[in-house]
């Protein structure tokens, strides 16, 4: 037999534990990929996920338990298909309109699955593509999970459909293209087949413990969620559902940036200017009365002469990924780093024991341990964005250079 039995597994597993961490990082990354998908269409897209007892009437048995999923209505293409299959195979490198660069980030979502399932639709890029990506197939050493999940039937993708008909038929924006990524939550019973226990790629198991869950019903999250809106290009709408196993998927909350606000222009653009608006987003308490509340912002973008840069990017010490295009031929390409950067000052109108959070952005915030909280006296919690196109590990997490604060 030809060719490498590569450990993607181990591979995966390595990158989860060292890179991504679980949890609301992973819900960053699946905002960021959704806002990279219009990067080269330039229009707006809106991402709805949520969470689902999963479908018990399905033939796939990884369908039958409970799941995430995420649906965006960004372009699809051929490219993008390609970039899912693909591990580390990194073709933003080059784009400085995408947020993302390594290639890695949507793998994170092996956190919470062993296998996930994906649907695209484009009529414009001439795609319909349904499909699972299971990592254990193809692999000699491990024969038995891809023997029994490798199997994605039509009648089970048309069961996906239907589950979420409300999510698809949602009057904010129409999905004549879209992509759907479901995640079969993690169970020790999945690892269960044909009698035979198998291993599992990560020792966490989100569809048996749902504490582990607990950062997506968090009181701080639409909040946290809607401050994203402002630092991005695409996305003006976010929305999470819900289903108990006994009604349909049900709307849980949405955020909404309002019409005429304007947000980071990004460095290719020509013109900068001012940053403001509001985003407004509503939410039910306890299923029943229904909560709105707005942020508002307003911050300034500056640019630096490209002039000034092309000698430092020249450099033998500029940073520089490798990338391939389609016919697998690779090159070197400059990381993304421009003179750009953006202050964005936001305001919520709940009420809270006030406070001021400063935090780092490469257009996203960084993780956690790059903020910093201020008490102060108010009744209104206050938010400052400092983002600059810097260099960034794959994780996300820090600036590098900067390290991260103890």
């Amino acid at each position: 037999m030809a060719g490498f039995d590569i450990g993607i597994i181990n591979i995966i597993a390595d990158n989860l534990r060292d890179r991504y961490k679980s949890g609301f990082p992973v819900l960053k990354e699946i905002i960021q990929n959704a806002d990279d998908a219009s990067s080269q269409a330039g229009r707006d897209v809106q991402l709805d996920f949520g969470f689902t007892e999963g479908l018990t009437d399905a033939d796939h048995p990884l369908l039958k338990g409970p799941a995430l999923f995420f649906l965006n209505n960004g372009p699809f293409s051929k490219q993008d298909a390609r970039a899912v299959t693909s591990f580390g195979l990194n073709s933003k490198a080059a784009d400085s309109g995408s947020i993302g660069k390594f290639g890695l980030g949507m793998k994170s979502v092996f956190h919470f699955s062993e296998a996930f399932f994906w649907l695209a639709q484009d009529k414009d890029n001439d795609v319909k593509m349904e499909e699972i990506l299971n990592p254990w197939s193809g692999s000699r050493d491990f024969p038995a999970p891809q023997s029994v999940w490798d199997k994605f039937i039509d009648t089970d993708a048309e069961k996906i459909r239907v589950h979420l008909q409300a999510v698809f038929q949602n009057t904010n924006k129409k999905y004549s293209s879209y992509f759907l990524l479901w995640l079969p939550l993690r169970q020790k019973q999945q690892l269960n087949i044909n009698g035979k226990k198998i291993g599992s790629i990560i020792s966490e198991y989100p569809g048996d413990d749902r504490r582990q869950l607990d950062f997506l019903f968090q009181p701080g999250l639409i909040k946290e969620l809607a401050e994203l809106l402002p630092l991005l290009r695409h996305l003006t709408c976010i929305q999470f559902w819900r289903n108990d196993g006994t009604r349909p998927v049900e709307l849980q909350y949405s955020i909404n940036l309002q019409s005429g606000a304007s947000r980071n222009t990004y460095p290719d653009t020509k013109t900068l200017a001012p940053l403001s608006g509001s985003v407004k987003y509503r939410h039910q308490v306890n299923g029943e009365s229904e909560q709105v509340h707005s942020l508002k912002f307003a911050g300034h973008e500056g640019k630096a002469s490209e002039v000034k840069l092309k000698e430092l990017r020249q450099s033998d010490r500029w940073p520089t990924s490798y990338v391939r295009d389609e016919m697998g031929i690779e090159r070197p390409e400059p990381d993304k780093a421009k003179g750009h950067c953006a202050v964005i000052f936001s305001r919520s109108s709940e009420k809270t024991n006030g406070g001021l959070t400063i935090q780092w952005a490469v257009f996203l915030p960084l993780g956690r341990k790059t903020r910093e909280k201020i008490s102060c006296q108010s009744d209104y919690a206050y938010t400052l964005n400092l983002h600059g196109f810097f260099f960034i590990d794959a994780g996300r997490i820090a600036i590098e250079g900067l390290g991260v604060p103890e």
